[in-house]
């Protein structure tokens, strides 16, 4: 790969011609730099037309800045479709043992495509290498940058909070369509800026000119090469190579005799040049921006490679050596660009045929045989195939949709013309290019109806939001399969078919299809998303949970370090335990998948896990870890720009936020939940997205919020799993709301019908919501027999259920015996959920419990400090993973953020609670859950 990362050494900045014309750009980089030091990551695209000066700009800059170090990387045309190859070079010569998660990404055996998985680790550089001094990154031709490296990029830098770092980006402006989403709503953001160039004016010409040897020359030459260059500095320096001082001072109006296209100006230089300078360029123009010496010297034919390499310095058509270096890199990609295209067909073909053969086998000598290839050659093509198959095998999509394109264009069959196109479109789309793709669906759609076209369609039908499109080119699909012929794309369209029908709450009919992919592909491996996921949770979402578990009981009882393929299993065992409410194996398998996936898994299984984790601990009553690992799953969510995770995330985000009365950050969720639920239409998203909007009214006692929220729920016949308390409780919180707006009888029918329906186990913490509504109910229909015996038998079987929810029944309970006059039986009901909201700092439930203890005469002394409502829940998270006992980097590690933005927010929360340790924060902010484990080793770590 060419390029690597490195600082400008000082010899390198001596050869830095004086950057003129671009005064004040420098000085909008100095304030940034300057912004940056002092602990705000800022972000900086500097674009402009090709030629006009943004890499000379950078390398003035960053020589000026004198910094021990800048990690520097450069996109090429070439290695576009390279996988994670500019992260690669910000990266090459990194010492392993102190970036481990880096190291592993970067090794071939196991590069990760997942953008995700490398942001992290290339987050850990970031804010390791700024440590001690403020860091600069430049990605200079970031439009030719590999896309995922530009994911990648981008997550990191959306995660640093504090720490020194700044990252320039160069980019033509015609091409900035080639960055990512992602990365330009980064930089229209409040840490990013963009620095468009424009052409030099008349005074900075002159400038130039002088520079170059001219002297001074007179206005209106500086006038007359404004004019004719538009003030493109590399324009008007090939001009000047060209044209004497006489012909400068000239103020005749006959035109100046260069053209104004660059290109010919480039070719006279070489033209000037002696054959085996012009052998040596012309073959370094077939290897690339950047070659290696010697290669170009043997593919060249020339023998004094160091005499040829000094006449093209000189020439400006290449930079000099650096100390010890051993490449041949182009002054611009604009020259390599004119000398490759000026290179008959016939003359480029055969160099790059003898590249193949002089380049190690793998993608670069295939990239010289698809350019050697002057006609259709199968064998290339199926040379290409088998590449891009391998790239799509390791989720390289880029790079795959480049080799499916150069053998769709080489294949003499009409077949493989149209297989090979679709295939690029699919793998495009499944590297999160949609926009690239949408230009071409008209072409796929003119192909004749098959299995594989109805797949890729059906696939960007979903991906735009067409669910209902997507589902009948799928069926479509599988319609005209003929098997066994086709069986790998049948399971793939079967699997897709489980995904599109499970969103709109189908379960039973996901069953049918997941087990037709798993049949058609037991190994699952046929699909893009593991069809055993979707039957395990489709089968929990039937009520037919003995069958799930049955799915995936060929897992170990505990698994510790699952593969890719055993994450999926183990997240599905631990969701259909949640909805079974068993709820400590659950949190175990879950706690697995999340930190599998985050490192070895897909940003979807991530997110998947984070969420279902962070659920799994609201009802576990550990709300402070809940409040961590759901935020963190919205960030990621976010930042992986998964829109279809978006509803879930915010939603389970906002139950313990709305438990505790943290109202703005309630609201905000909530809000945003509803958002993604309107945009995607999804039975799921609106389940919970309601659910998150009732458990908000719940909290603040306003019934009739709770029933807005959650009316339209009833009216929907369509989703499987809608009934089931297990999966949300949404129909229990109904009746409750529906008691507090004395709607009896339709509470009764709906707790009536809750029971029916149930075909999960309800678990303990089913049965205390259960008995608690109904004990309510019975309350309001003044059954005080009833409802205390409803009450107790919530309480009986609580064990293993939720602390939130037995509080809120001996709640219930304490203010019904106040009522009969057992007064002292009430105040130990009272009292023992006066202590759960307490250590939950459920404030809202916290001042209802002690107005019933107020009014059985017993004034409650003074409340713990509500120490977790003062912090945001970025603090709340870090002093939580700090109580539990982890060190700075373990939970930077833990949350993906820099170890600079841990001791930030530990600073706050010091100040906040007025504490200077660790042993003292363990002691104000003691676990909110069943147990206070890890406060020894928080303190330990003081």
């Amino acid at each position: 790969m060419s390029g690597a990362a490195s600082a400008w050494s000082a010899p390198e900045r001596d050869r830095l011609e004086l950057l003129v014309g671009r005064e004040l750009e420098l000085r909008v980089l100095e304030t940034v730099a300057a912004t940056t030091a002092s602990g705000h990551p800022r972000v900086v695209l500097i674009e402009g037309a090709a030629g006009i000066g943004k890499t000379a700009l950078l390398r003035s800059f960053v020589a000026a800045l004198s910094l021990p170090l800048v990690l520097w990387a450069s996109g090429d045309e070439l290695e576009t479709t390279l996988t994670n190859g500019v992260v690669r070079q910000l990266t090459d010569g990194l010492d392993a043992g102190a970036y481990p998660a880096m190291a592993d990404t970067n090794t071939t055996s196991t590069t990760s495509a997942d953008p995700l998985v490398v942001g992290a680790a290339l987050l850990e550089v970031f804010s390791g290498r700024a440590r001690d001094a403020p860091l600069v990154v430049v990605i200079d031709d970031a439009h030719w940058a590999d896309t995922l490296s530009l994911q990648a990029i981008t997550f990191a830098l959306r995660r640093l909070r504090t720490d020194p770092v700044l990252v320039l980006l160069g980019a033509r402006d015609e091409d900035l369509g080639r960055l990512p989403p992602s990365l330009r709503r980064v930089l229209a953001g409040e840490t990013g800026a963009t620095l468009h160039l424009h052409g030099l004016d008349e005074s900075a010409i002159a400038a130039l000119c002088e520079q170059q040897g001219l002297g001074p020359i007179p206005p209106r030459a500086s006038h007359r090469l404004r004019e004719h260059t538009g003030g493109h500095p590399l324009h008007i320096r090939a001009l000047l190579t060209e044209i004497g001082p006489e012909l400068l001072a000239d103020t005749g109006d006959h035109p100046l005799p260069a053209p104004r296209a660059l290109s010919p100006l480039i070719l006279a230089r070489l033209a000037s040049s002696t054959a085996a300078s012009q052998r040596l360029v012309v073959a370094a123009s077939i290897l690339g921006q950047h070659s290696a010496l010697g290669l170009a010297a043997r593919l060249g034919e020339v023998d004094e490679p160091l005499a040829a390499l000094d006449e093209a310095v000189g020439a400006g058509l290449v930079t000099p050596l650096v100390p010890g270096g051993r490449e041949v890199i182009f002054s611009h990609p604009l020259v390599r660009a004119a000398v490759y295209h000026d290179l008959a067909a016939a003359r480029r073909a055969a160099l790059h045929a003898r590249a193949a053969k002089l380049v190690e086998p793998g993608v670069d000598r295939l990239r010289h045989r698809i350019a050697a290839a002057g006609t259709e050659d199968d064998a290339v093509a199926a040379e290409a195939v088998a590449t891009a198959e391998a790239q799509a095998e390791r989720g390289s999509w880029a790079s795959a949709a480049g080799y499916f394109a150069e053998a769709s264009k080489l294949s003499t069959s009409r077949g493989h013309r149209e297989q090979w196109a679709l295939a690029r479109l699919e793998s495009l789309f499944l590297g999160g290019e949609v926009g690239e793709v949408a230009p071409l669906i008209a072409q796929a759609e003119a192909f004749p109806p098959s299995p594989y076209r109805s797949l890729v369609l059906g696939e960007f039908a979903l991906a735009t939001g067409r669910a209902g499109d997507a589902e009948l080119l799928l069926v479509t699909g599988w319609s005209l399969c003929q098997l066994p012929n086709d069986a790998p794309v049948a399971a793939r369209l079967a699997a897709q078919l489980a995904i599109v029908i499970i969103n709109q709450g189908r379960a039973k009919e996901t069953v049918e299809w997941a087990r037709r992919a798993l049949e058609l592909a037991p190994d699952g491996r046929a699909a893009t998303v593991n069809p055993q996921l979707m039957l395990v949770l489709a089968l929990g979402m039937s009520g037919r949970a003995a069958e799930g578990m049955a799915e995936v009981g060929w897992l170990a009882e505990r698994v510790v370090e699952p593969g890719p393929r055993v994450v999926d299993a183990v997240l599905a065992r631990g969701v259909l335990q949640l909805w079974c409410g068993e709820l400590q194996a659950a949190g175990e398998d879950l706690a697995v998948a999340a930190e599998a996936a985050r490192t070895r898994s897909s940003s979807h299984g991530w997110i998947m896990s984070l969420y279902y984790r962070a659920e799994c601990e609201y009802r576990m009553g550990r709300w402070d870890e809940a409040i961590t690992h759901a935020e963190l799953a919205v960030s990621v969510a976010h930042d992986a720009d998964l829109v279809w995770t978006y509803a879930l995330a915010h939603a389970v985000a906002a139950f313990p936020l709305a438990g505790r009365g943290a109202w703005e950050g309630a609201d905000a969720h909530v809000r945003a939940a509803s958002d993604a639920a309107a945009l995607l239409g999804d039975g799921a998203s609106q389940l919970w997205a309601a659910v998150a909007a009732a458990r908000v009214a719940q909290a603040r006692g306003d019934h009739d919020a709770g029933l807005s929220a959650l009316a339209p729920l009833a009216d929907i016949h369509w989703v499987d799993g809608l009934h089931e308390p297990g999966i949300q409780p949404w129909e229990l919180l109904y009746a409750e709301a529906l008691i507090g707006a004395r709607r009896l009888d339709d509470a009764d029918q709906r707790l009536s019908a809750v029971e029916a329906h149930v075909g999960l186990p309800p678990g303990p913490l089913g049965r205390q919501a259960l008995s608690r509504v109904r004990g309510r109910l019975f309350v309001e229909k003044g059954m005080p027999a009833e409802a205390e015996a409803a009450f107790m038998a919530g309480l009986e079987g609580s064990d293993g259920g939720s602390p939130f929810e037995e509080a809120l029944l001996r709640l219930a309970l304490g203010g019904l015996l106040r009522r009969q006059g057992k007064r002292r039986a009430a105040l130990g009901e009272l009292q023992a959920a006066y202590g759960a909201f307490e250590r939950l700092e459920a404030l809202p439930f916290l001042d209802r419990c002690e107005r019933e203890l107020k009014a059985c005469g017993l004034v409650p002394g003074p409340r713990g400090h509500a120490h977790r409502a003062r912090l945001s829940p970025q603090e709340l998270a870090v002093a939580t993973l700090v109580v539990s006992g982890m060190s700075n980097p373990e939970v930077a590690a833990e949350l993906v953020v820099s170890v600079k933005t841990i001791e930030f927010h530990l600073g706050n929360v010091y100040a906040k609670l007025g504490v200077s340790s660790r042993n003292r924060l363990a002691a104000v902010l003691p676990s909110s859950g069943p147990d206070a484990s890890g406060v020894a080793g928080a303190a330990a770590k003081d």
